[in-house]
C-alpha cells in the first residue's frame, strides 16, 4: 500500500520527478533493494534490440503504471501466499468429496 503513495510527475525536460520518498525508502527495504535500483526499475525501461540492451527513460505515465503494476503483482503475491498458508493449516474433510466451499479455496490456492 506504501508503493501507491510514490507518485511520478512530468519534471523539466525529458525528466521525471517523484513525490513520496520516505514512502520508495519503506518500499525498497521491504523488498530488499535499494531506493536507487527500485527508483530505476520504476523510471526506466529495457529492450532487446537485434540482440543489443538499450534502456530508455518512461515518462510519468509509464513510471505511474509500472508503480501499479508492481504494486498489484506484490499484492497478488502477498494473497496467494496467505491463502496458501490457511489451507496448509486446515484440516482435511471427513467425507472423501469437498463441499462447495473447501473447493473455492482450493482453487483459490492453486493459483
Amino acid at each position: 500500500l506504501l508503493l501507491g503513495n510514490v507518485e511520478f510527475v512530468e519534471g523539466n525536460g525529458l525528466e521525471v520527478d517523484m513525490i513520496g520518498k520516505e514512502e520508495l525508502k519503506s518500499v525498497s527495504k521491504l523488498i530488499g533493494v535499494t531506493p536507487a535500483l527500485l527508483l530505476q526499475g520504476l523510471t526506466s525501461k529495457t529492450h532487446n534490440v537485434r540482440g543489443h540492451l538499450v534502456k530508455s527513460s518512461s515518462d510519468a505515465n509509464m513510471s505511474n503504471a509500472t508503480r501499479d503494476a508492481l504494486a498489484k503483482a506484490l499484492y497478488c503475491r502477498t494473497v496467494a501466499t496467505i491463502v496458501k498458508r490457511a489451507n496448509s493449516l486446515k484440516k482435511p474433510a471427513l467425507s472423501g468429496s469437498m463441499s462447495s466451499n473447501e473447493s473455492v479455496h482450493h482453487d483459490v490456492a492453486s493459483l
